[in-house]
């Protein structure tokens, strides 16, 4: 359960230009692929950016994953990011 003190923090983050910037590089994406037809609203996928910068938003770097897969990553057992496998 998230508490007051969370909450409060959590807005007061959101505010910021930096996470206001993300969400518009996200937000935009998510037209993009609504645009070109192959994202649907309410189908409970994210678009997904397949090198993590939301900066490249060229159509062969997104892609649609669940929520659960695109808003983590692998870890090791020291919770640092797991490199990827080749």
């Amino acid at each position: 359960m998230t508490s007051a003190a969370q909450l409060r923090a959590q807005s007061k983050y959101d505010k910021t230009p930096a996470a206001k910037k993300r969400r518009a590089r996200n937000n935009k994406a998510r037209r993009l692929a609504q645009r070109q037809g192959w994202d649907h609203p309410g189908d409970g996928l994210d678009v997904a950016h397949l090198d993590n910068n939301s900066h490249n938003n060229s159509r062969k770097n997104l892609t649609h994953q669940k929520p659960s897969k695109n808003r983590s990553y692998d870890r090791t057992s020291t919770s640092r990011r797991a490199k990827k496998k080749k």
